[in-house]
């Protein structure tokens, strides 16, 4: 994994929950950064992030670029290190957002 190689073996890939839930940003660049989406349910037909960006398509997983795996112009989640989340095209290369275990 991307995060253990490069920031610490015990991280991974945050979600927009853990993001929303803390005072200290993850190693977002001040540019964008790919982050795990946490999808809520809603009562319109378009899915929706727990930080409230909503997909651009009625595909649940278009927020994470289809499980990671597409190169499209669909949105996939990202967040800055402001906190600002976001849907950006899937096939601009950005860094990860990554996290640690709390002990």
């Amino acid at each position: 994994m991307v995060c253990q190689a490069e920031v610490d073996d015990q991280s991974r890939m945050c979600t927009s929950v853990e993001v929303m839930d803390t005072v200290s940003l993850p190693n977002a660049a001040s540019d964008f950064a790919w982050i795990r989406p946490v999808l809520r349910p809603i009562s319109t037909n378009k899915p929706t992030d727990a930080s409230g960006v909503s997909t651009r398509i009625n595909t649940l997983s278009s927020l994470s670029c289809f499980g990671w795996s597409r190169t499209t112009n669909n949105g996939g989640l990202v967040v800055d290190s402001s906190g600002h989340f976001d849907d950006l095209a899937c096939g601009i290369s950005r860094p990860i957002a990554c996290c640690a275990l709390v002990p």
